[in-house]
Parts: C-alpha cells; sequence; structure tokens
C-alpha cells in the first residue's frame, strides 16, 4: 500500500490566508475608529480649555480695569484731596479732617476690592492707614509712591510680599492733586492695597465642570526664571514661592513666560504630561495657563479600548473558528488515509524491530559479562590503593615523630657546645688574639643559629603532631595575648597596631596564636623607614572568616608570592633581617591544618597583606591529622 498523494496543505495555506486578511482589516477598523475617537475627545478637550482661558483672561482683564477706573475717579476729583491737604497742612492734628478720611477710606465701596487704603504726605511717608494700624512702609511700595507723584500717574504694583507683610498682596497708587494758581501740583498720594485672596485667586483656582486635576495658573517672567502668582491645586503654599528656569521649555507655564500663546502639550511643575491652552493678560506681566492631565483625557477612552478590543477580539476569534473547522474537515479525511497506510508500515517495522532486539540482547549480555570483570579489577585495585595510602599515612606520622625526636635531642649537644666554646673565651680571654675571639664568636653564633633553626623546626614538627581538640575561642582574647607578648618588639620599632571586631569560631587556640604572632612579628620586622602601621581585620565569606594582617612594610615581589611559604626560604640576609625563614610555612601549615589557606597580596615599597581563612563551623574544619 503507497501513502495517499492528496495534501491539505495548499487549502491550509488559503484559509490561513484569508484569516490574516480579515484579522488585518478587522484590527485597522478598530485602530482607525479609536484614533478618530482619540481625535476627537482631544479636540474638544482644547476647546473647553480654551473656552476657559478666554473666559477667564476676560475676567481678570475686567477687574483689573474696574480697579483703574477707581483710581482714575478718585484722582479726577478733588474731594478726596482737599481733605488730605488740610489734614496734612494740619500736621495730622486735625481731628474732623483725619475722621472725614477715615470714614472715605473705610466706606464699603473700598473695603469690599481693598483690603486697606493708606494716605502717604508728599515726601512719601505713610501717615495714615484705613485699619488704623501703625503705618509701616513696605520696602516695595516707597519708590512706586514715589514715581506714581513724580508722573501725576496711578501706578499699579504687582504681587509682591515682604518682611513687615509676609501675605501676598497687590498695591494701587493714586497721586493726589491740587489746583493751585491753575497748575495742577501733588499734595499726597493714596495706596489701595488688594488682597488677592478675596477675589482673584478665587476666581483664577474656580473650575465651571467637575474634574479632578484640571486647573488654571497665573505666571510671569521674573529674571532667568517663571514666577508662580496663585496658589496650585497640587502643591501647598506655592503662591510667590515655586519657580522654574526659563531653560525648561517644555513647562507649559515657560513658554507661557516667554509670550507663547495657543494650546500646548507638555510637562506641568509636577512633572506629569498635561494638554493646556496659553493666554496673555493684556496690559500686564501676566500669563494665564488653563491645564488638565492628559491621563485624564484619555481615561473615558479607555473603556472604548476595551469595547474596541473585545469586539475585534470576537470577530477574529469567530473567523479563526471558522478556518478551524474546515481545516479540520479536511484533515481528518487525510488522517484517515495516513492511518491506514502507518498501520501497515507499522507491522512491516515491528517485524523488523523483534530481530533488532534479539540481536542487541545478544550484544548486551557480552557486555555486562564485560563489566562484570572489569568492576572485579577495580575493587581490587582499591584494595592495593587504600593499603598504599595507609602505609603513607604510618611513614608522614613516623617521619613528624622522627623531626620531632631529633629537634628535641639535638638541642643538648649545641647547648653543651655553645656552653663550653663560650668557658673557653672567658677563661683564656687575655691569652687568645683578636682571630682567636673572632672565632669563638663564629662558633658561638653558628651554635644560636644552629639552635634556633632547631626550635623552628620542631615548632614546624609539632604543628604536625599536635592532636588537640578544636574549641570556640574569642580571636580577640588570642590577639590581646599575642600583642602583649609581642610588647617589647612594639615598642622597640613605634608600632601603631588597630584592629576590627574579631569572630568567635572553633580552632585551636595555640595554633591559632602561633599563626597571629609569626605575622605580625614579621610585619614589625620588615619596616621600611616609616614606623610600622599595622591592621588586623577579618570578614564572612559564604562559610569562611577571611583574617587579614596589612602593613605598610618594604613590600614583597609578585615572583616571591608563592615561594615565601617554602620551609627555611629568605629573601634577605640574615644581617639585615634576623631570623630562619620557617615562620610563614608555619603559618602555612596551621592554615591548612584548619582546612583553610594562606596567601599574600603586596607591592615593592607600599607594604603587603596576608590573608588566610578559617571555617565557620565545626563540621567543616576538622584539623588533618
Amino acid at each position: 500500500m503507497t501513502f495517499p498523494r492528496q495534501n491539505p496543505s495548499r487549502l491550509l495555506w488559503r484559509l490561513v490566508a484569508l484569516f490574516l486578511l480579515l484579522a488585518i482589516g478587522i484590527g485597522a477598523a478598530g485602530y482607525g475608529y479609536l484614533r478618530s475617537e482619540l481625535k476627537h475627545t482631544l479636540q474638544e478637550k482644547q476647546n473647553e480649555l480654551a473656552a476657559i482661558a478666554d473666559l477667564k483672561a476676560r475676567q481678570i482683564v475686567a477687574w483689573r480695569e474696574e480697579r483703574r477706573a477707581d483710581a482714575e475717579s478718585i484722582l479726577a476729583t478733588s474731594f478726596v484731596a482737599s481733605h488730605a491737604q488740610r489734614w496734612l497742612a494740619s500736621g495730622g492734628r486735625d481731628q474732623a479732617e483725619e475722621r472725614a478720611l477715615r470714614a472715605w477710606m473705610t466706606a464699603p465701596r473700598h473695603s469690599r476690592h481693598y483690603s486697606c487704603v493708606y494716605l502717604f504726605d508728599p515726601s512719601g511717608e505713610m501717615r495714615l492707614a484705613s485699619n488704623g494700624a501703625k503705618p509701616v512702609l513696605c520696602e516695595y511700595s516707597h519708590p512706586t509712591v514715589l514715581e506714581a507723584m513724580r508722573t501725576q500717574r496711578v501706578l499699579f504694583l504687582d504681587f509682591h510680599a515682604t518682611k513687615q507683610h509676609e501675605k501676598i498682596h497687590l498695591s494701587l497708587f493714586v497721586p493726589l492733586l491740587a489746583d493751585v494758581n491753575g497748575k495742577k501740583i501733588t499734595i499726597g498720594a493714596l495706596a489701595f492695597e488688594i488682597d488677592p485672596q478675596h477675589f482673584l485667586y478665587p476666581l483664577i483656582q474656580s473650575w465651571p465642570t467637575p474634574s479632578p486635576t484640571a486647573e488654571t495658573l497665573l505666571v510671569r517672567r521674573d529674571g532667568d526664571s517663571v514666577l508662580y502668582l496663585n496658589e496650585l491645586r497640587h502643591r501647598k503654599e506655592s503662591a510667590m514661592a515655586l519657580r522654574r528656569p526659563l531653560s525648561d521649555t517644555a513647562l507649559p507655564a515657560v513658554r507661557a513666560a516667554l509670550g507663547e500663546e495657543g494650546n500646548v502639550s507638555g510637562k506641568d511643575y509636577r512633572g506629569v504630561e498635561v494638554l493646556s491652552v496659553l493666554r496673555k493678560i493684556p496690559d500686564s506681566p501676566w500669563s494665564l495657563i488653563t491645564k488638565v492631565d492628559r491621563a485624564e483625557v484619555d481615561a473615558p477612552l479607555r473603556e472604548r479600548v476595551i469595547m474596541v478590543a473585545s469586539v475585534s477580539a470576537l470577530l477574529i476569534g469567530l473567523t479563526a473558528v471558522a478556518v478551524i473547522l474546515l481545516w479540520r474537515q479536511q484533515q481528518m479525511r487525510f488522517d484517515l488515509a495516513r492511518h491506514e497506510f502507518e498501520e501497515e508500515t507499522l507491522h512491516k517495522a515491528n517485524i523488523e524491530l523483534e530481530a533488532h532486539v534479539a540481536e542487541r540482547t545478544r550484544e548486551l549480555r557480552e557486555t555486562a559479562e564485560s563489566l562484570q570483570q572489569e568492576i572485579a579489577l577495580t575493587h581490587i585495585t582499591e584494595n592495593i590503593l587504600k593499603e598504599s595510602m595507609a602505609q603513607l599515612s604510618r611513614s608522614n606520622a613516623d617521619l613528624e615523630q622522627f623531626a620531632y625526636i631529633a629537634s628535641h635531642d639535638l638541642q643538648e649537644p649545641l647547648r653543651m657546645v655553645a656552653s663550653f666554646v663560650q668557658l673557653l673565651a672567658r677563661r683564656y680571654h687575655d691569652k687568645l688574639d683578636q682571630d682567636a675571639h673572632d672565632f669563638i664568636g663564629y662558633a658561638v653564633e653558628g651554635v644560636t643559629r644552629m639552635q634556633r633553626l632547631i626550635d623552628d623546626q620542631l615548632t614546624y614538627a609539632l604543628v604536625g603532631i599536635d592532636n588537640s581538640q578544636l574549641e570556640t575561642v574569642d580571636c580577640n582574647q588570642v590577639l590581646a595575648e599575642v600583642l602583649t607578648n609581642l610588647k617589647p618588639l612594639i615598642e622597640e620599632h613605634h608600632a601603631a597596631i588597630t584592629q576590627d571586631v574579631l569572630p568567635g569560631i572553633p580552632l585551636i587556640y595555640s595554633q591559632f596564636s602561633q599563626l597571629l604572632q609569626n605575622l605580625i612579628g614579621n610585619a614589625i620586622k620588615f619596616h621600611g623607614e616609616r614606623a610600622p602601621q599595622i591592621h588586623i581585620g577579618a570578614r564572612l565569606d559564604d562559610n569562611h572568616w577571611i583574617f587579614s594582617v596589612r602593613d605598610n612594610g618594604i613590600g614583597i615581589a609578585p615572583e616571591y608570592f608563592d615561594k615565601i611559604f617554602l620551609i627555611f626560604k629568605r629573601l634577605h640576609s640574615r644581617e639585615k633581617y634576623p631570623g630562619t625563614g620557617i615562620g610563614l610555612a608555619i603559618c602555612k601549615r596551621i592554615a591548612e591544618r584548619h582546612h583553610g589557606r594562606i596567601w599574600v597580596e603586596s607591592e615593592l615599597g607600599k607594604g603587603s597583606t596576608f590573608y588566610f581563612t578559617i571555617p565557620t563551623t565545626l563540621e567543616e574544619q576538622q584539623p588533618i591529622s
């Protein structure tokens, strides 16, 4: 039986192409609808912001014109000027004139729009206040009132706050003119103080429709920055306090202060994306901004996005289901024919597989017999290796014991030789020449050096055969004992030693003390021209403590970093730096017996730092026996 040649793949590709075309069409229609809605929503919001901006700009202009009209009416009449002239001429003692002035200054038409009215004399000194308070001259008012009297024009003082008057206010200055021989002369001036909290701020902050983020800003350019003049909705106590540099042109407020008008998108003082409309207030340094957060504008579109996405997904899903059903129908026909072909093929494969399995079974049986022979040979090899390791361990133990006994027993003959040579020098001191004395000195020095070598060899051997048990030791206490032992050496070389707080960990007390004493002693001995400065530190790294001994000594060249830990290895002559060259070898052996390691980091002439590790737990650092 041959496999059927009809194949549904051609129909499948046609169905997939149809599905993709429909899906792209549905997605494009939904995207176009959303783009249209977004454009329409943005246009509506910008029209709304523009209408509100125009309304508030007209209201602010009307308010400014009303205040200026009040001032011009006072300038055009002589009623107040005549009373003020008589009162000032009396030196302020005419009580009738003062009552008349106060009655006019506190009249409802003034108190409704102005928080206080002040009277100035021709020198610019404040003489009378409508609120009865002691007159205190504002630092901004004095030059402005003098300018108003000099020019005989009404002047407007913009938003300001002073030390004397902490509240933000505006001022309107009106010169008082008198007709003397047909000529207008200035006999004083009135100042009308305007509190923006009464009308201007509420006018700016109000919004005609409910909105959680919309607000109106009033700003002006102040040097190289833009100054916010009113209280902001999203930041308290910001009036006349919040500034932004004019270089930050992403802010609508900056663009408004630079004279721009119209629809603007950008970030506000909070760094939030906003839509805004900018308007210039005519005949003033002010600019008006109406703005709303872009997130609030986009919020209604989210529901439409979800609806359009859901409908598009549903339509695409239905299309996919139709395509799948058509495909499955054709696939089932194809699968039925393939199934019949596969049954015949499987029958033939089963016959071939049985023959292959029989052949493979025979090969595996032979392989198993070969593996059994290899396993038996491996067991024999392991037994031989274990016996060899045991013999090596016994040999090492015997060698360490021999080194200990030899080092110990050699002490007595050397002491005898040294004693008799020194006795010979004392008894025949007067009978020996200088060469004989030199020879005796060489002999004593050699014996002493040999004794020191034997002592160090004995110490090295004791590290290997010491069977002391681990105990939890306070490393700070060990260091204190080591520094006591080294006190004469420390004082001799004026060494300064500092330390970190060291941990308490399981170790062999005597060996850890020997390790610290050798490293600190070397740090003192191998110093340069400066007094030794040594620091002992410790830090935790995973399951090990890393100890460090840092000095400012002569340093070590990199090629000797490994060689210095070899027994009897010296880098300097005995005359310059005494010693046997075994101290660091002892340190290495102690570190390794605690399952740690030791190494050095150094630079010639700049000092060295020796590091060694000790495991943190008892299980991880059973000493090597």
